[in-house]
């Protein structure tokens, strides 16, 4: 005779009862925080001082210093009390890959480099807290350095021990997981490795 064996019959998940609920809910974005309430030049001496890297070569923090003063420029130009309210205003949320043409509309000849510079600016003010894209933009750009210096600035250690966890995952499996919550933290926000009662200005 065969032995009998117990298969668990697999049964329908109730949805849960009007009324009640959810256990967990997710977390609401904000409509303002600090960092993008903070005053232009408040901003920019914060961003500086928590991007730059003696040891990445002055060519480098030179190109992100005239990005970062060109996409300021232009959304100063933009409506809103926000950086966060300027960059939705702009249009660049929707324009994906072609957001750089909108500061460059203005301009007779732009150079080639313009971009790449717009480009660099943008990394500093997401991985800086001071703009959240939304999730279409972010997921359509893929920037590996802007998710590399949000995770440098937002909280490294926590990001660490997240890849010693997953060490047990392939490489593309734990790559792919800590980019889907680095996504998350750029769009929800995080604790800030800069205290905002030392930078902030409301």
């Amino acid at each position: 005779m065969n032995p009998t064996v117990n298969v668990g019959v697999a049964r329908p998940v109730e949805p849960p009862e009007v009324g009640n609920a959810l256990k967990w809910e997710p977390r609401v974005g904000e409509a303002s925080w600090w960092q993008t309430r903070q005053s232009r030049e408040s901003l920019v001496e914060r961003l500086l001082r928590l991007f730059t890297d003696p040891g990445a070569g002055l060519t480098r923090d030179k190109t992100r210093r005239r990005g970062l003063g060109k996409l300021l420029d232009w959304l100063e130009g933009q409506p809103g009390e926000t950086w966060q309210d300027r960059w939705m205003a702009s249009g660049a949320d929707a324009a994906d890959f072609e957001w750089t043409d909108l500061p460059l509309q203005r301009r007779s000849t732009p150079k080639s480099h313009w971009r790449d510079e717009l480009a660099t600016g943008l990394v500093l003010l997401v991985a800086g807290q001071a703009i959240r894209p939304s999730y279409p933009w972010l997921l359509r750009q893929r920037v590996t350095v802007m998710l590399t210096e949000t995770r440098a600035a937002s909280d490294p250690d926590a990001f660490q021990r997240l890849e010693q966890l997953a060490q047990h995952a392939t490489s593309t499996a734990r790559s792919d997981a800590v980019n889907k919550l680095t996504w998350i933290v750029i769009r929800k926000g995080c604790r800030s490795a800069t205290s905002p009662s030392a930078t902030a200005s409301s």
